[in-house]
């Protein structure tokens, strides 16, 4: 069995020519999984210098985590969150925080406050990069059984640029099931059916989230016809 459902496009340039659909997300995924060592420039050829600094600010902040599944190293996901954002047609600043959007919330990983990786994305990246960040984390000490509904209330009033990115950080641990499976299937579904209220919330978020989506459940072979009972567990969304 290959690890890999599309071969991965080692030793040239990431194909740009395809932006704005799903196989570009496949294959970079794919790049991302294995690990290279020169995967932002794979991915992001034409970065600015700023787009970079997000990226290094990331690993930096996330150095001591990792990822569900096999352990891969935590800047997986964001690098993930940020080819998708790209690929649904994102601007600079939604890549910016994308990368960065884990970065308030998980503080503490480096004995932080809060408010002080605000501070630092703020004196980096300026303070409308620093709000969208803090838009995109989670309420703090925020109950587990709570978070998905919490996040339905507050992302329905917010405006789409924050949407985007988080439809893409969603979307984005559903396709990571393909590669690294990690979840029971029942909570892979919840995750489905969070992302399916995100969607229909406000029409046309992320065209490309759905439809990565319906990828993934065929993939997968995913019943999500059946509804699950609210177990308390979460779904990581």
């Amino acid at each position: 069995m290959t690890l890999f459902p599309f071969p991965p496009f080692f030793g040239r340039t990431f194909p740009m020519a395809q932006t704005g659909t799903t196989s570009a997300v496949w294959s970079g995924v794919a790049l991302i999984q294995a690990d290279r060592a020169d995967i932002f420039f794979q991915i992001f050829p034409e970065a600015s210098e700023k787009l970079y600094a997000a990226y290094c600010f990331a690993l930096w902040h996330h150095r001591k985590q990792k990822r569900r599944g096999r352990g891969r190293a935590f800047i997986h996901h964001p690098l993930t969150v940020a080819l998708i954002v790209q690929q649904a047609g994102g601007t600079e600043e939604q890549l910016i925080a994308a990368f960065l959007h884990d970065t308030i919330e998980d503080a503490d990983a480096n004995k932080k406050t809060r408010d002080q990786v605000y501070n630092a994305i703020k004196r980096k990246f300026g303070k409308d990069v620093a709000d969208l960040v803090l838009a995109l984390s989670n309420a703090d000490k925020l109950d587990k059984k709570l978070k998905r509904q919490w996040q339905l209330d507050h992302y329905a009033k917010a405006p789409d640029k924050v949407r985007l990115v988080k439809s893409c950080d969603t979307v984005s641990k559903l396709v990571d099931e393909v590669f690294d499976p990690s979840r029971k299937p029942k909570s892979i579904v919840k995750l489905v059916h969070f992302l399916n209220a995100f969607l229909a919330q406000k029409d046309g978020t992320n065209p490309l989230a759905a439809q990565l989506r319906d990828e993934v459940v065929a993939r997968l072979n995913l019943d999500i016809a059946t509804p699950v009972p609210d177990d308390g567990e979460t779904d990581d969304a």
